[in-house]
């Protein structure tokens, strides 16, 4: 079999796992691990997931699963799936057989709830998909700020953004020569790291000033920069969600697998419905999460108030 071959084989036996996705910042690691941890439907993922200093759920999956959740939302057929997943594994200069087989390793005979992001690509449906989506300004907001501070606050050497340039200008088709003088600015100027959501940035350099503007750019700079910008501004693969993006994120999942609403996300027996869930601490773990998340917002100088329970 060649390599094409070999991930559809190894997506047709992915037919007993179930698929959590979510926009990043809302969370899904940590709801896909908390539902694994108390719903009678799924194998735990315990084990394999740490939580970081910024209350950041990280789950150690095989590499396999980051490329199924990076491929464009849009992409339609199950072939549009493997060559995404290909493509990544080029990008991210992966052994794809070693990937494979650690992949299909980890699923065997078990039953998992898996996070990806929104994609509406034929082999999610309503059988095994679910979607959350911060269905207000008031979560949307949240979400945003979040997914700055706990993505974008990921510290990346120079393997590492050369690795991340490369995804960020083959996937957008945008000009690596920005980027590669900015790899060149670090070699020269000895900085070891920059912020994973400085990458974000570099785009808008002229604006900013100068590399060294960019990457002394904080998390709240970063976070007001694209807020302020997507006001008045339309500003593709902002870290920062436009309002727009709820009713855009609607029409693209339309009614394919049922959407869970994070206005009532900490409402108790909410999400307990979908994934019948009892145990009355479950609630409790999603409200000690959410507390956590507003302690990690205000230490970086946010308004947490309108996000109170």
């Amino acid at each position: 079999m060649n390599k094409f071959q070999k991930i559809q084989r190894l997506l047709s036996l992915l037919t007993n796992q179930h698929w959590l996705q979510f926009p990043g910042g809302s969370g899904g690691e940590f709801f896909a691990k908390v539902i694994s941890q108390y719903s009678p439907l799924y194998e735990s993922i315990e084990n394999i997931t740490v939580v970081n200093n910024d209350n950041r759920t990280i789950i150690e999956l095989p590499k396999f699963f980051k490329m199924m959740a990076s491929i464009p939302a849009e992409s339609g057929s199950l072939d549009d799936l493997c060559r995404g997943i290909l493509r990544d594994s080029e990008i991210l200069r992966l052994d794809l057989d070693k990937e494979l087989i650690l992949a299909e390793n980890f699923i065997k005979d078990k039953n998992y709830l898996l996070r990806i992001h929104y994609t509406v690509n034929e082999y999610f449906n309503s059988n095994n998909s679910f979607a959350i989506l911060p269905d207000d300004k008031r979560w949307l907001e949240y979400t945003s700020i979040l997914k700055v501070i706990k993505a974008g606050g990921y510290k990346i050497n120079y393997d590492l953004a050369s690795m991340y340039f490369d995804e960020f200008t083959i996937k957008r088709n945008t000009d690596r020569t920005p980027y590669d003088n900015a790899l060149k600015w670090m070699l020269d100027n000895n900085h070891a790291e920059i912020y994973f959501g400085h990458i974000n940035c570099i785009e808008y350099m002229d604006e900013i000033g100068s590399y060294h503007d960019v990457f002394s750019m904080s998390l709240t700079d970063i976070y007001h920069f694209f807020n302020n910008k997507i006001k008045t501004t339309h500003v593709p693969w902002s870290p920062v969600y436009h309002l727009g993006f709820i009713e855009d994120t609607k029409n693209l999942i339309g009614d394919k697998f049922p959407i869970i609403e994070y206005t009532k996300i900490f409402t108790p027996g909410y999400l307990e419905g979908f994934f019948k869930i009892t145990d009355s601490n479950f609630n409790k773990e999603l409200v000690n999460w959410h507390e956590k998340n507003l302690s990690l917002m205000k230490s970086y100088g946010f308004n947490t108030e309108e996000f109170k329970l």
